[in-house]
């Protein structure tokens, strides 16, 4: 029997990060990890800055994202986020310099606004850091 399965489209501002059919994919939402499966109940959810896993055909593909938003309608579910980037292309020591950055505009950041954006590139810079520490190949390389 074959598995069932959902479209899932992957968007930055520059171009589709990612357009097939999964199995499974978990994000980052805002309130905790959200799983969707086939024939998942409609939603639209914020997501924040994390890893978001792929399964396709039984392996597991990780991406960094800078958060976003997610929506799943009628198996069709979609991802528009600021950065998606797979583990094997992410720069582990720009990442690791992006955190260092990140900390000191925390630290440095006068108004809560400012705060939040430091926050958030920091958030993202960790996401890199965990996803690139992962050995998976982008789609286009498995073929």
């Amino acid at each position: 029997m074959a598995a069932k399965t959902f479209n899932l489209d992957i968007v930055t501002p520059e171009k589709k990060v990612f357009s097939d059919k999964v199995e499974f994919a978990v994000f980052p939402g805002a309130e905790g990890e959200l799983g969707v499966l086939f024939d998942h109940a409609p939603l639209l959810s914020r997501l924040i800055p994390g890893e978001l896993r792929i399964t396709k055909d039984g392996s597991v593909d990780c991406l960094a994202i800078s958060g976003g938003f997610l929506e799943v309608r009628k198996n069709e579910v979609s991802v528009i986020t600021e950065t998606a980037d797979f583990a094997n292309q992410i720069d582990i020591q720009g990442a690791r310099a992006e955190k260092d950055a990140a900390e000191e505009d925390v630290k440095n950041a006068s108004t809560p606004v400012d705060r939040k954006a430091a926050d958030i590139k920091l958030r993202t810079a960790l996401a890199r850091i965990k996803v690139a520490g992962k050995s998976v190949k982008t789609p286009q390389e498995k073929q």
